[in-house]
């Protein structure tokens, strides 16, 4: 009799240690297959998020390209054909007056339409994009250069050309008599020495 209910007791146990092993598993199974929904939905998420941010990034980078260039308020330029320079040239009062943007007109200067005045343009020899004299070395006497302004051009003809120490300031000699163009660079091949062009309007 007692061994009876032991192996009834024993079989109870045992269904009841199988059933809650088989429930144990099936949540096992599920955990599992949760975890990997999950993984396939974030991989798929992160996908997406990585096509934004590069969607992003592009309108960022095109934005920036349209940005405005610093544009000059330019009265009138200076063409000179032989050596393929055609420049303009801002008021001397402009803020961009200066040899560090581009050809400065200098203070003392007299715009072309002034009888017997003097024109004078400056800018750099170098190398640099901003060295819009380095070919005047290549010029002689006799050659043309224009000025246009105020919807004229104005045609000059180089009379001289000298050299002078650079030393902060330079003596232009020119005929006072003749409405004049005076263009003023560094020395090419030189470091101490600048060099003047002299023009007369024809």
């Amino acid at each position: 009799m007692v061994i009876g209910i032991f192996l009834i007791t024993d079989n109870y146990f045992q269904e009841k240690v199988e059933k809650a092993y088989n429930k144990m598993n099936l949540k096992i199974l599920a955990f599992n297959d949760e975890q990997e929904r999950l993984t396939h939905l974030n991989e798929g998420t992160d996908e997406g998020m990585e096509e934004e941010i590069t969607d992003e990034t592009e309108i960022v980078e095109i934005k920036e390209e349209k940005k405005k260039p610093v544009t000059y308020d330019y009265i009138g330029k200076i063409i000179i054909k032989k050596i393929g320079l055609e420049r303009g040239f801002v008021s001397k009062n402009s803020k961009y007056n200066s040899v560090d943007y581009g050809i400065e007109t200098h203070k003392i200067s007299d715009y072309p339409n002034v009888s017997k005045g003097n024109l004078i343009l400056l800018s750099h020899s170098g190398t640099s994009y901003r060295s819009f004299f380095r070919n005047l070395y290549k010029l002689s006497i006799g050659d043309e250069c224009i000025i246009e302004y105020q919807g004229k051009e104005y045609k000059y003809v180089i009379k001289k050309i000298y050299n002078k120490p650079k030393i902060g300031k330079i003596t232009i000699d020119r005929d006072y008599n003749k409405t004049t163009l005076t263009l003023i660079t560094c020395t090419h091949n030189s470091k101490t020495e600048q060099t003047v062009y002299i023009a007369e309007l024809v």
